[in-house]
């Protein structure tokens, strides 16, 4: 009887098996048969998300692609003798030509840089470079253009101009604005339409999609998983300001970025810092074709 007893208490102890999982029809678990089901009522299971890099990868990642974008944007506006020589009795019409060619370069080597450096890591299938327009972003991009770009210039760009000659550094600053501002008001004076579209063509679509594309829907997508928003802005409209560095430009460029920026991470979409950066050009090229402005902020 003892023995028994015991024999049964053994029994007990021992771990039992466990029990495989309820299946479905076909032999599937009942978790499966379960999501078919729900497929079947119109409710989709949420996809996987895409495979992400970590954050010190990525950021990696971010710096060398953008050092290798400074070089290749230095090395686009090298002189090309080939639009000059083609029309070489057409001084105007050649610049005009180059600056839209220039463009079209930037744009083109922008697009395989940044292929080459993301191709692994699937941004759009993550939400990048979306340029999906929402009625009330595109409004609300244009209600800020209202305000800040007259707050721009002339109000910050004259103010940042008055610092620079009291700090005596304005004759130290490049002024690359200045240029296109000659061409224009040559193009102008000779009422050479054609050339007038291409460097509108240039400073309102191709330079403000490339640029947008890399510098919000990159730089800035990327510091944003590294940094604190505020941060991210900061930085942002500081480095975008210093590349486009010129007489009275710093703080103008710097809050007209930080616009964009805004808009960017509030849609999430291209779309609107895209429609206030081609704005905003085409705010300038207006001033200086139709009030005669020497400068192109």
């Amino acid at each position: 009887m003892t023995r028994a007893v015991d024999e049964r208490r053994e029994a007990a102890s021992e771990p039992q098996p466990s029990r495989p999982s309820p299946v479905g029809a076909a032999g599937a678990p009942a978790s499966s048969v379960a999501a078919t089901a729900i497929d079947a009522a119109g409710t989709a299971p949420a996809a996987p998300p895409p495979p992400a890099l970590t954050p010190g990868v990525f950021i990696n990642e971010v710096m060398a692609w953008s050092a290798a974008l400074a070089v290749v944007g230095v090395a686009a506006t090298v002189q090309t003798p080939q639009a000059t020589a083609l029309l070489s009795d057409d001084v105007i019409r050649s610049t005009a030509l180059r600056h839209l060619g220039l463009e079209v370069l930037c744009c083109c080597l922008a697009a395989a840089v940044l292929f080459m450096g993301l191709r692994r890591s699937k941004p759009m299938a993550a939400g990048m470079f979306s340029f999906a327009a929402e009625p009330g972003a595109l409004s609300t991009a244009a209600l800020l253009a209202a305000v800040a770009y007259p707050l721009a210039d002339p109000l910050l760009h004259q103010a940042c101009l008055a610092a620079e000659q009291a700090l005596g550094v304005s004759a130290l600053l490049p002024d690359p604005g200045s240029g296109l501002a000659a061409q224009l008001a040559e193009a102008r004076q000779a009422g050479d339409g054609l050339s007038l579209a291409l460097h509108g063509a240039a400073s309102c679509l191709v330079g403000p999609l490339w640029e947008e594309t890399f510098w919000r829907g990159f730089f800035l997508a990327s510091m944003t998983r590294v940094l604190p928003l505020p941060a991210c802005v900061a930085a942002s409209s500081t480095l975008f300001a210093a590349l486009h560095l010129g007489p009275g430009n710093l703080l103008p460029i710097a809050g007209l970025s930080a616009a964009c920026d805004l808009l960017y991470l509030r849609t999430g979409s291209l779309a609107a810092p895209l429609l206030f950066h081609a704005g905003w050009n085409a705010y300038e090229l207006a001033g200086i074709l139709v009030l005669g402005r020497e400068a192109f902020v």
